[in-house]
């Protein structure tokens, strides 16, 4: 035996010890992370049960044991490290956090969570340990519950997919926005009947047969493809089925009403249709191996030190929070009710509109309505002394409608400079365009996202934590919110006369 073959002292004797070390420290570091973060692990697990988009979410926990247990006679043949490039992705999900708490952004917070979790994984065990878990750590991804976020873009596609079919059926439909007028009656293609539910499902799956059936890169990205094409289509499909079922025999049939029963099975069915079609390009036999034990123990030996590691992946698991409480908001005195500002040349008017916007755990909202001639403008100044979980000027929900009610959004419509403009539908058919702008710690924005953005600029650097919003809805046109703008001022201009902003 040469010199180059002979092992170090008790290096032979503990493959178990070291398997038993690493394993130890993952589960203290993971319950130390689950620690800080219970209150996220809570939410997603809620979101999952109540949420009908995430509900195949409940299955991803035991899938991932599953698919570590199908890697064990790999696993056993490696030996566990210390890997300081699994510490950088677990800063990547740390500050990915620590933006979504900042933001009160819960989708940030959950993700933050689950890839410092793989960071955890690959810097406690190593890489040639994380390359052996490759998918079930990329599989973990299917954990954070995204994808609500596409709802509106979903909306659109179903809609026209739907109208498409109907021309081709030879039924009468006219498409304005996600509303859809047949001889049956008028249809909204409500956030529910997005196809989200449909198209998240069928990602994860898609990918689990993907990884497990085939072998050729080329025929899973193929069929993941195939995949998402069917699921948008089923979605448009169902939403067709039911409008034609509906022209046939009743708005009130039974099945008409209760859709989503329906939906299921057509999707069930497609599934099937799909698993059948793909079969015959399945390339992978079953008992093949998933990973090369002897080629992954070569790989990633840079740094097997764990007074490296260890101590960088705690600093990152504990920095985020200690910055949050180093600049936590002190309390501010008591904001007053907003009064109505003066705008030149319009005159307040009694009453307002039947619409209102919505925005729950605000401070003050103040509503008036402002007229010229025959036109009138209604001003909405809404107020947050300081945003926290639940009250946040920019969340789910917020904005110019509810999430359920009378009125809806149709379309996006020509937007003010620093503004969004939106053209809203009332319950009896009537339109409303209304602008919307975000002020918050001295940015005027239209977009959500910029708004989350300076909130978190705010709460990272220790500035003003208030935020309010500036709505101008009328029964007229984009031109007679840009003349009343023109004639009060600014949007921060009109905020602070009404005595919003300090």
């Amino acid at each position: 035996m040469t010199a180059e073959t002979l092992l170090p002292i008790g290096h032979a004797a503990s493959p178990l010890t070291a398997w038993r070390r690493h394993l130890l420290l993952l589960g203290a570091m993971a319950a130390l992370l689950a620690g800080l973060c219970r209150d996220d692990i809570a939410a997603i697990v809620d979101i999952w049960q109540r949420t009908g988009a995430f509900h195949h979410c409940m299955l991803i926990p035991p899938i991932l044991v599953w698919l570590v247990w199908q890697r064990r006679s790999v696993l056993v043949r490696l030996s566990p490290e210390y890997a300081l490039r699994g510490a950088v992705v677990a800063a990547v999900g740390a500050t990915l956090w620590l933006m979504g708490a900042a933001g009160y952004v819960a989708l940030f917070r959950q993700a933050g969570l689950v890839i410092a979790g793989q960071g955890l994984v690959i810097a406690l065990l190593g890489w040639p340990v994380a390359r052996a878990l490759a998918f079930p750590l990329g599989f973990a991804l299917f954990l954070i519950p995204v994808g609500s976020e596409f709802e509106p873009v979903l909306q659109l596609i179903t809609a026209r997919i739907a109208v498409w079919l109907l021309h081709l059926a030879g039924t009468p439909a006219v498409l304005e926005g996600v509303f859809i007028e047949t001889p049956a009656g008028l249809f909204r293609v409500a956030e529910a009947c997005s196809g989200t539910a449909f198209l998240l499902a069928m990602a994860a799956y898609g990918s689990l047969v993907a990884v497990l059936c085939f072998a050729s890169l080329r025929r899973r990205l193929l069929f993941m493809a195939a995949a998402m094409v069917a699921a948008l289509l089923t979605n448009g499909l169902r939403a067709f089925g039911i409008m034609e079922l509906a022209n046939l025999t009743s708005i009130r049939n039974p099945a008409v009403q209760d859709h989503l029963l329906y939906g299921w099975l057509l999707f069930a069915a497609v599934l099937a249709g799909l698993m059948w079609g793909a079969s015959r390009w399945f390339d992978r036999h079953p008992d093949s191996p998933f990973a090369d034990a002897g080629a992954l123990q070569g790989l990633g030996r840079s740094d097997r030190r764990w007074r490296t590691v260890v101590p960088a992946v705690l600093a990152t698991l504990l920095l985020p929070s200690l910055w949050l409480s180093a600049t936590e908001p002190a309390d501010r005195a008591p904001t007053p009710p907003p009064v109505a500002p003066e705008v030149r040349g319009w005159q307040r008017v009694g009453g307002v509109s039947d619409w209102h916007p919505h925005f729950d755990g605000a401070t003050w909202i103040g509503q008036w309505r402002y007229g010229r001639g025959t036109e009138t403008v209604d001003l909405a100044i809404i107020f947050f002394d300081r945003q926290e979980e639940g009250r946040e000027l920019v969340g789910f929900g917020q904005g110019v409608v509810a999430p359920i009610d009378r009125w809806a959004l149709m379309a996006e419509a020509p937007a003010p400079r620093n503004g969004r403009g939106d053209w809203l539908r009332g319950p009896r058919g009537q339109r409303r365009y209304a602008a919307t702008f975000y002020l918050v710690g001295g940015t005027v924005t239209g977009s959500r996202i910029g708004a989350k953005l300076a909130a978190v600029r705010a709460r990272l650097l220790g500035g003003d934590h208030a935020a309010a919003a500036l709505i101008l809805s009328t029964d007229g046109t984009d031109r007679t919110v840009s003349d009343f703008l023109r004639a009060g001022g600014s949007p921060q201009e009109m905020a602070d006369r009404a005595l919003v902003l300090r």
